[in-house]
């Protein structure tokens, strides 16, 4: 199973919007939960592949998720949550990862990576900064394509406001006011700001923790115009 062009798959029904949604997911789905986020417009879900749990680990519900999310002719991409501060470098966090998902036949060619909640990283930028780039390398040099998850804040508070990763890193970014459909932000990229080397994004969340095909999951948007941006 090759996950790759992620948002293209997600132009349902070949009608134009402007704007497209996705959902990312942690937990255990299954065959109607994914084709129920199919029939209510989510024509991609981005599934978390590895957990901070210990010293880090891969997500066990992941291999089942995508081939289940597959299955249902969604887009598929995969994200990291790492533990910066574990033993295990950014590198081999991200081996382990490709490796399971490899050995569970799924080839990926774009990965996130999440660089957020300042309080489980070290105080230090410089080591924040070694670790991502330690990943974001590793991927790439594994020949997939990377992407970091982040905010302004949050990138600022971990990494000093870092802006040499490179132009082929891309940007997935969070704005909202609470968790909740009553926290939800516009689903829109009005609000962007640059930071980083960053000066546009590939995806917003806009509303985290919400209830949706049975599932809580975060909510995202792209824009349709950036469809082979993966």
């Amino acid at each position: 199973l090759l996950l790759t062009s992620l948002l293209a798959a997600a132009s349902a029904d070949g009608e134009y919007q402007p704007f497209l949604y996705s959902v990312d997911i942690n937990q255990q789905g299954n065959a109607s939960t994914f084709s129920c986020l199919r029939s209510n417009q989510y024509g991609v879900v981005i599934i978390r592949a590895y957990k901070p749990n210990e010293r880090g680990e891969v997500d066990g519900n992941a291999i089942d998720n995508i081939h289940l999310a597959y299955n249902a002719n969604l887009g598929v991409e995969v994200y990291m949550s790492p533990n910066p501060t574990s033993s295990k470098t950014g590198a081999t966090q991200v081996d382990e990862m490709l490796t399971a998902l490899r050995n569970g036949g799924i080839t990926v060619r774009a990965m996130w990576i999440q660089v957020i909640s300042p309080y489980i990283w070290y105080q230090n930028t410089t080591d924040n900064l070694n670790f991502v780039n330690s990943a974001l390398n590793q991927k790439k040099a594994r020949g997939v394509r990377p992407g970091v998850y982040t905010n302004k804040d949050d990138w600022q508070w971990i990494t000093n406001d870092a802006s040499q990763l490179g132009t082929d890193v891309w940007l997935w970014y969070f704005n909202v006011n609470d968790a909740g459909v009553a926290g939800e932000t516009a689903p829109n990229f009005d609000d962007f700001r640059k930071f980083g080397n960053w000066n546009g994004a590939a995806v917003k969340q806009f509303g985290q923790n919400e209830d949706v095909c049975g599932l809580t999951v975060n909510r995202d948007v792209y824009p349709a115009s950036d469809l082979e941006i993966f």
